[in-house]
């Protein structure tokens, strides 16, 4: 055998330090792995709450399964709407027709009213044209005196002329006695 060389020497092991202070990012990767691992058994859960069916209790003996609640509360409101509706166009109906109603009362009044004032104002115009006429014969009264007594009208004076009766020839024109009794032409 050959020989003599020497034995190999032992391997060193040299330890080198990082130089880098990577804990931080281990203490992230764990914050967000413990994050995940919440979240992951967030959605087990939901997604075992959502496979056996829940049910709500909306009152009257009722209830409404969990997927199907928002379409009850939408139904429901739908129909609150529309009976509001329904009543509001009802109320509006009935105040169309008192007003109606009220604004034909209204017109007959004002039409009575309206005659009245005509018939008033019809009887105040005869009063006035009464007074007048009863004015106009007391002044004529007062001018010439006795109306029984046949005389000159239209003359405004104190004194009246009495011209004998009317009907005959007065013997004023020296025609008395002349009267034309049959005028047979």
């Amino acid at each position: 055998m050959g020989g003599g060389s020497k034995p190999a020497p032992a391997p060193q092991v040299i330890e080198k330090s990082n130089p880098y202070d990577d804990s931080w990012i281990h203490d992230k990767f764990n914050t967000g792995q413990q994050r995940y691992n919440e979240l992951e058994a967030f959605m087990n859960e939901r997604r075992t709450a959502l496979a056996s069916p829940k049910y709500y209790d909306v009152g009257g003996g009722m209830s409404v399964k969990q997927d199907q609640f928002g379409n009850y509360v939408s139904g429901q409101l739908d129909e609150q709407q529309r009976m509001f509706d329904q009543r509001l166009s009802d109320m509006q109906a009935q105040s169309m027709a008192a007003r109606q109603q009220q604004g034909s009362a209204y017109d007959a009044r004002l039409g009575d009213i309206t005659a009245a004032a005509g018939a008033n104002q019809a009887a105040i115009q005869a009063q006035q044209e009464a007074m007048a006429r009863a004015g106009e014969r007391a002044r004529i009264q007062e001018a010439y005196g006795d109306e029984s007594m046949p005389g000159v009208t239209g003359v405004q004076t104190k004194k009246r002329r009495n011209l004998g009766s009317y009907g005959t020839t007065g013997g004023g024109f020296n025609r008395s006695g002349l009267r034309i009794e049959n005028l047979n032409i």
